[in-house]
């Protein structure tokens, strides 16, 4: 046992690395645990009992993290709005321009 937590504690440290050690059951943490019986089959039922913990967890950490999002106020998103359509409109207005002038250009020398 003391020559596993020497071991453990090296890699750990960077001093072995790819060095393959044993991994206690305490050092795997809850969240990524598994239910899986070994060397029995598992039942269809057990199976979509799992999916639906996944999906639950799933959108569980999404709440979270939703909710460490930094929303922008209403007065923001009004002005940056405000600014994607200027610059939207800016740029068609040139590119329509540009247009313009070399369909003139073309049917006028060249057609």
């Amino acid at each position: 046992m003391r020559k596993e937590y020497t071991k453990n504690r090296i890699a750990r440290e960077g001093f072995l690395k790819n060095t393959i050690h044993p991994v206690r059951h305490s050092d795997i943490p809850k969240s990524l645990e598994m239910n899986v019986k070994r060397g029995s089959k598992t039942k269809m039922s057990n199976g979509v009992k799992n999916l639906l913990e996944k999906i639950i967890t799933f959108l569980k950490e999404v709440r979270v993290e939703l909710k460490k999002v930094n929303w922008p106020t209403r007065n923001e998103t009004i002005k940056y709005t405000l600014i994607i359509i200027g610059v939207s409109l800016v740029v068609a207005i040139f590119l329509g321009g540009l247009d313009f002038i070399f369909t003139w250009l073309i049917s006028k020398f060249v057609i």
